[in-house]
């Protein structure tokens, strides 16, 4: 193992940090293991974040290093300030408190290196800096730096330092890598790879500032499973369909990209706020909005019973980076598998295509945890809806193949709430969404006479 060092740190650094990604459940046996794989081949500096499994990985971590005694041999890097779905976070306020509740977790009384996980240009630098010299002078830190912060900004915080006589940022954490990434995972992600960023790698070369690198395979794109061999095939069997599948323009998946910014907020806020929070996203398709939560800080796991949707899915997933898993099964069986595992169970625009919408309903429900929410959208069954669903968007204005619905599939409210209750789920909140024609634009409303979304709570004691 190749070690270097960050200034005010008192040891060496690994050059390979020990990180964490997003899967379906947090494995604490498994976490720990991987800390003792990663610890006997060398490593001895591990990253968490205060946001990871919603603090569960901080206080896995604080365990392993105190039940092995190596506080003085192991360098934690720490994350704080991440943005919730209310407001950005990156104020000295929500600095200290994250840091506080990150020593609480962990049991220390230090972290060796606190990272900002997000930046937010309108709050200025001095104050951020200022906060974050007062935790080095109370040795709650030894060093600090940022993740997702741009070099010019990080520039103009150490300039900050340095007409202040205080410590500056001592390390930035953006994503670099060979591969170039071609679509952000979320706004404002901020990437020092490809030729676009040789400023950037320019500028860090020359002050000479640490950086750690996050998603340095890609996303998996270069770990191996893709190659030169397969990959010609690979897009052959998933390219075209991704193209169209991820185009807001297609004439048959436009209309997704046009209604997820709707659902995803309210999904958001009938949650309660997706980060942090272990998601399932029920007949995902190609990832829409599965991408879209795991961009809230959730983490995803999409699953589908169609291979090449799941491929598309997939394929996206390497471009974009973003950290969601898929799985080829249904919602019947993974309640088998994993009951009462996930924080929130989406389920969109699927009821009205399955033979048997309560069977799916009481998966869904099974799948939920105590206190869990289910959300789901589908279609009403009434006059209206086969005139608007039906005739208007697959006949007259053409937004959909002819075909895609059969009207007597189509879920009432009232329905769906018996199916709900007879699972284990109340109902929660209900809301419309309703399409403009004329403005060729959607919005959620009173309106449940033909789209609707409605969410389910399973008791806490259930």
């Amino acid at each position: 193992m190749k070690f270097g060092n960050v200034p005010g740190v008192d040891k060496p650094v690994s050059r390979l940090v020990h990180g964490a990604t997003a899967v379906p459940q947090f494995d604490e046996a498994g976490v720990t293991a991987a800390f003792d794989a990663a610890f006997e081949v060398g490593f001895n500096a591990f990253d968490s974040a205060q946001i990871y499994y919603g603090g569960q990985h901080e206080r896995a971590l604080g365990k392993w290093i105190a039940a092995n005694g190596i506080r003085e041999k192991v360098v934690i890097l720490a994350k704080g300030a991440h943005h919730n779905s209310d407001r950005n976070r990156v104020t000295p306020f929500d600095i200290a408190a994250d840091l506080h509740d990150t020593l609480a977790r962990m049991k220390v009384d230090y972290v060796d290196m606190l990272v900002l996980h997000r930046d937010d240009p309108a709050v200025p630098v001095g104050p951020i800096v200022e906060a974050l010299n007062l935790h080095v002078r109370e040795g709650k830190i030894k060093a600090f730096g940022g993740s997702n912060w741009s070099h010019e900004r990080i520039g103009e915080a150490n300039a900050y330092a340095r007409e202040h006589g205080l410590v500056p940022f001592a390390l930035s954490n953006p994503q670099l890598s060979l591969a170039t990434m071609v679509k952000e995972p979320w706004h404002n992600c901020v990437s020092v790879s490809g030729p676009a960023c040789d400023e950037a790698r320019d500028w860090y070369r020359k002050e000479g500032l640490a950086v750690f690198a996050w998603s340095s395979i890609a996303g998996g794109f270069l770990s191996g499973s893709l190659n030169r061999m397969n990959i010609e095939e690979y897009k052959s069997k998933f390219g075209t369909l991704a193209h169209h599948w991820w185009d807001p323009e297609s004439a048959m998946f436009g209309p997704l990209h046009q209604i997820n910014p709707l659902r995803l907020d309210w999904i958001d806020t009938v949650t309660g706020g997706l980060a942090g929070k272990n998601v399932l996203d029920v007949g995902c398709g190609g990832g829409i909005l599965s991408e879209s939560m795991a961009a809230r800080g959730a983490t995803v796991l999409g699953i589908d019973l169609g291979e090449k949707a799941l491929g598309v899915a997939k394929l996206h997933k390497l471009e974009s980076g973003t950290p969601v898993e898929y799985r080829l099964i249904s919602a019947e069986a993974l309640a088998v598998e994993t009951p009462a595992r996930y924080d929130v169970v989406t389920c969109m625009e699927l009821l009205e295509h399955v033979p048997d919408p309560a069977s799916t309903v009481a998966a869904c429900a099974t799948l939920a945890k105590p206190g869990g929410t289910v959300v789901f959208s589908t279609i009403n069954r009434n006059p209206k809806a086969y005139l608007f669903a039906v005739i208007g968007a697959e006949y007259l204005l053409q937004l959909l193949p002819r075909g895609t619905h059969d009207y007597a599939r189509f879920v009432q409210p009232a329905e769906l709430a018996a199916f709900a209750r007879r699972a284990g789920i109340a109902p929660h909140a209900i809301v419309g969404m309703t399409y403009n024609p004329l403005s060729r634009t959607y919005r959620l409303a009173g309106d449940t006479g033909v789209n609707y979304l409605m969410a389910f709570r399973r008791a806490v004691d259930a």
